[in-house]
């Protein structure tokens, strides 16, 4: 290792494709783009790294066993690290719609005759996700085509990185993800650390908000990350130093059926400092409060337990919230409250839901003005 490459994995592993609205695409720029902040190694040490087992399918492991005899995610990781050293490398891709093939890998691996690049290459069924989406066959012209992907050994691990960086958590075999977007790669490039900050922080706020419910609701994670106060005041921060007023992602639920991944929601969040919903930051903290205290009651509509309908007041409160959010309409803020005074009713008269909630009533958000010293709750 020279002495002038201290943080040599920055320079490791480089896409020279551009960025576009394909998940497999964008795979490659999460991990090209993780690798500022963290090194490969640092990354497997990452706990959320064995929750990716499930990722790869039967037909993987024929792939895989030719080239490691590790099965697991971090186990294929640290193979694929071993067999790439340290040296630079530009990825290319290649798309040979004549053999219905996709290739990833460096120059001379993707410009290899067809047969050797089966013979060398590795093909894993993550890597078919967008035929189930569409995107990149609409671009490329082969909606309804069977296009193989192969990628050699830096190629594998960039994009497996990528999916390991981009990674929140997992329900069954729903996996859940945060990526930016294809537009906000180029500027992510230049100031990479405060951007990979943010969005760590977003991808432990998805799990949180999903892990406080017991699964997924939109408008309920959706809310749980706009008002929370310490993420929007280190968005604030972080940003306000770029001179940049907001940031966006896509949010990705990948769910793996039998040997094929397919993507069941990919939805755009933004925060937009600009918008109103931040000109009082007493009022966020008010949200972010009274969402945490309703989190219970909502636990318990999610899995048909709520004996009384507190539940189901619950739901329709985030519904009526998400509309606020939405329109910055003060009807549903009071809607809001309706919902959340029917909860309030309901588990006075019933000790046993309470208690099931840990005696927290779910708060009322009252109309507030700006406080002179502004106090952010970690939610």
């Amino acid at each position: 290792m020279k002495a002038r490459r201290r943080r040599w994995w920055v320079l490791l592993l480089r896409p020279v494709f551009p960025p576009t609205p394909s998940i497999v695409v964008s795979w490659f720029w999460e991990g090209y783009l993780a690798l500022f902040e963290k090194s490969p190694d640092a990354m497997l040490e990452e706990e959320k790294a064995g929750s990716l087992n499930t990722i790869f399918s039967g037909n993987d492991f024929k792939s895989i066993k030719s080239f490691c005899s590790e099965k697991g995610f971090t186990g294929f990781l640290k193979c694929l690290l071993d067999a790439s050293e340290d040296q630079d490398a530009d990825i290319y891709t290649r798309l040979d719609l004549e053999r219905r093939v996709q290739l990833y890998g460096e120059k001379g691996f993707v410009e290899s005759p067809i047969g050797e690049v089966k013979k060398k290459g590795l093909s894993l069924q993550i890597m078919k996700v967008d035929r189930y989406q569409n995107i990149s066959s609409l671009e490329l012209g082969t909606l309804g085509d069977q296009i193989t992907p192969y990628a050699d050994t830096r190629a594998a691990l960039l994009f497996l990185l990528g999916i390991l960086s981009s990674f929140s958590t997992r329900v069954g075999m729903d996996h859940y993800f945060v990526l930016f977007t294809p537009s906000a790669y180029a500027y992510v490039e230049q100031n990479p650390t405060q951007h990979l900050g943010i969005k760590n922080s977003f991808i432990g706020e998805l799990k949180k908000a999903m892990d406080e419910i017991g699964g997924w609701m939109d408008e309920y994670v959706y809310l749980r990350i706009i008002f929370n106060s310490e993420l929007v005041n280190d968005v604030k921060n972080k940003l306000g130093s770029l001179k940049v007023s907001s940031i966006g992602f896509r949010i990705l639920r990948i769910t793996k059926e039998g040997q094929t991944h397919k993507v069941y929601m990919d939805s755009p969040l933004e925060i937009n400092l600009r918008s109103k919903l931040y000109e009082n930051d007493t009022l966020v903290e008010e949200v972010c409060e009274s969402l945490r205290s309703l989190s219970c009651y909502l636990s318990r509509f999610m899995r048909r337990n709520d004996s009384k309908g507190e539940g189901y007041h619950a739901y329709n409160a985030v519904k009526k919230l998400y509309m606020y959010a939405e329109t910055q309409n003060p009807v549903f803020w009071s809607e809001y409250n309706r919902e959340i005074s029917a909860i309030r009713d309901i588990v006075s008269r019933d000790e046993k839901i309470l208690r099931a909630c840990k005696y927290e009533f779910p708060r009322l958000i009252h109309v507030v003005k700006e406080k002179k010293v502004k106090k952010h709750v970690n939610c």
